[in-house]
């Protein structure tokens, strides 16, 4: 067993919890208007309700990756819509030639 956890056992078995005490402080000096303790106690009681965020890895090459690949698709989808107002177009023209005829 490690230190802190024969610690942590001494003092939760006598019926004292640190995390406790520290919401009871921070709830005593809001009722008391002491706004700066009761910040410096709520942020000391924090690591033990939520989890530390993770730093977010930035990878430049993948971003780098994806944006070009969404590039070709953008231009991709403009090729088949212009190909696509062509061929209207052609249709469109074709029709009328007959119709003259």
């Amino acid at each position: 067993m490690r230190r802190n956890d024969v610690l942590a056992d001494k003092l939760l078995s006598s019926g004292n919890c640190p995390a406790e005490a520290l919401v009871r402080l921070a709830n005593q000096a809001e009722i008391e208007g002491d706004r700066a303790q009761a910040i410096h106690a709520w942020k000391a009681v924090l690591p033990y309700v939520y989890a530390k965020p993770k730093p977010i890895e930035s990878e430049p090459e993948r971003a780098l990756e994806l944006a070009e690949h969404l590039l070709r698709i953008r231009n991709h989808l403009k090729e088949d819509a212009a190909d696509q107002g062509y061929r209207a177009q052609l249709i469109a023209n074709m029709a009328g030639q007959i119709e003259k005829k």
